[in-house]
């Protein structure tokens, strides 16, 4: 996310790579294990952009599943 709120800051240097190819609200950062999609919505400020809404979407998958017995005393 912070990259993201990187991009809409002029002078870092995010947004010199980035250049004033940014369209919509959602930026693309490519890692090694893909892709990963950052919302970063802005509002024009005095000096810098002031932003409405960062975030990102991540799934999770069960890593594992199991049972445990809890034995019960009897007086």
């Amino acid at each position: 996310m912070c990259t993201a709120a990187a991009s809409r800051i002029p002078g870092t240097l995010v947004h010199a790579a980035t250049g004033d190819r940014l369209r919509g609200e959602v930026l693309r950062i490519g890692h090694p294990l893909g892709v990963m999609a950052v919302k970063v919505a802005t509002r024009p400020g005095a000096e810098l952009p002031r932003f409405t809404a960062l975030g990102l979407q991540r799934t999770a998958r069960p890593l594992m599943e199991g049972v445990v017995y809890v034995p019960i005393e009897t007086a």
